[in-house]
C-alpha cells in the first residue's frame, strides 16, 4: 500500500472519532451542549410538536427514576442538564391539567433550578380544587408559586358551592359571590399572578342543579365585580362553564 492511499484511508483532521459503548452518549451530550443555546432551543421546540399540547401530569415511575415524569418528550431523559434547559420550554407550551394529587408534580417544578419551573407555567387547571383543606392548601401554594400564570382552571364541587349549617348537616344554602371569593381565595390568586388574565369556574350541571332550578348567571359578573382592582392596566376575565353554557366577563384592574 502507497503513501497516498494510506492517507486516504485516514478520518480528516477536524473530526474525532465516536466513542463506542456507553461512552457514545455522554460523547453526544457533550457535543449537542457545545452547540449555542438558540439553536438548543430550536431543537427542543422540534422534538415537541408530536407531543399534546395537554398535559396530564401523572407519576408511573419509581422512586430512583422520578427525576422525569413520563408526560415529558424524550430528549427531557437524556440527562439532567437537557431537562433543566427542555422542560421549561415544554412547560411554557403546554396546558397542565391535574385531575389528581399535584403534590408530585409541585415536586418536579421544584427540582428545576433557579425557579424555572414554576415560571414557566402558563396554563393549569385542577380537579377537586377544594375537596379537602389539605388539598386546597397545596394547589393555592402550587398557583400562587407559578408567577407566569396567564390562566386558571378551577373545578368546583357540590360541597364547594354550599356553606353548611351547623344546625342541620344534611342542608345548607347557596354561597353569595364574596364567600365563594374567599372560600377559593381568587382575590389573592388575581394579586399574586400578576400576568394573570382568565379565571374559569368548572362546575357540572348536578352541582349547578343543586344550588339553583336556573344557572345563576349573575355568579360570574358577581364575582369580578368583587375582585379586587385599581392594579395597574390589566385585563382579567371571569368564566363559570357547565355542559350548557358559558358565561364571559371581562374587568380592566
Amino acid at each position: 500500500m502507497d503513501s497516498a492511499s494510506s492517507t486516504l484511508e485516514q478520518p480528516p483532521n477536524d473530526l474525532s472519532p465516536t466513542p463506542a459503548g456507553a461512552a457514545s452518549a455522554s460523547f453526544a451530550r457533550a457535543r449537542f451542549m457545545d452547540l449555542p443555546v438558540e439553536l438548543r432551543q430550536k431543537i427542543y421546540y422540534f422534538a415537541m410538536i408530536p407531543f399534546p399540547e395537554t398535559l396530564f401530569p401523572t407519576w408511573h415511575y419509581g422512586p430512583s427514576a422520578s427525576w422525569c415524569p413520563k408526560y415529558l418528550p424524550p430528549i427531557c431523559k437524556t440527562s439532567r442538564t437537557i431537562l433543566n434547559e427542555a422542560a421549561p420550554i415544554f412547560l411554557q407550551e403546554a396546558k397542565l391539567v391535574c385531575p389528581g394529587d399535584s403534590r408530585e408534580f409541585i415536586q418536579f417544578l421544584g427540582s428545576i433550578p433557579d425557579g424555572k419551573g414554576f415560571r414557566s407555567v402558563r396554563y393549569s387547571r385542577l380537579y377537586r380544587y377544594t375537596s379537602d383543606p389539605i388539598r386546597k392548601s397545596v394547589d393555592l401554594s402550587f398557583e400562587r408559586r407559578c408567577s407566569g400564570l396567564q390562566r386558571i382552571g378551577l373545578h368546583l364541587l357540590r360541597s364547594d358551592m354550599f356553606c353548611i349549617q351547623s344546625s342541620t348537616p344534611d342542608t345548607g344554602r347557596r354561597r353569595t359571590a364574596t364567600e365563594l371569593i374567599a372560600f377559593l381565595e381568587l382575590d389573592k390568586l388575581v394579586l399574586e399572578c400578576v400576568n394573570l388574565h382568565q379565571v374559569t369556574l368548572y362546575c357540572t350541571n348536578h352541582v349547578w342543579a343543586a344550588v339553583s332550578t336556573d344557572l345563576p348567571k349573575d355568579l360570574a359578573s358577581s364575582i369580578l365585580k368583587l375582585l379586587p382592582g385599581g392594579h395597574g392596566c390589566k385585563q382579567v376575565e371571569v368564566e363559570v362553564r357547565t355542559c350548557l353554557a358559558i358565561q364571559s366577563y371581562v374587568k380592566n384592574i
